[in-house]
């Protein structure tokens, strides 16, 4: 039984993996509204918008963006349905799970 647990828990991992994508760009600020919202410029220069989870990495970034703007930044994110009440219910977003600065 234990074994069937943990293939299971590893098959669950592996899927999460397989759908991260990693954003190279310039952190260009926050958005806070209903949501908070992290604003990165890619490599081409078109801005992207995530929305954050609650990874310990965003903290520094949503309480002084202006000390960050314009640094370059490395963005881990996947697409993700979720339940957004003020958008009328179930919507795909794309969602940032952690960042780091690049030196």
């Amino acid at each position: 039984m234990k074994k069937t647990l943990l293939t299971i828990a590893l098959t669950g991992m592996l899927a999460f993996a397989a759908q991260a994508e990693v954003l190279k760009g310039t952190f260009a600020g926050i958005d806070q509204g209903d949501y908070v919202h992290l604003n990165v410029k890619n490599e081409k220069g078109e801005l992207q918008s995530f929305w954050l989870t609650q990874d310990k990495s965003f903290t520094p970034f949503v309480e002084n963006p202006k000390k960050f703007q314009g640094k370059k930044v490395e963005v881990t994110w996947h697409k993700v349905t979720r339940d957004i009440p003020e958008a009328g219910g179930k919507m795909e977003i794309e969602e940032a799970t952690s960042i780091k600065l690049l030196p």
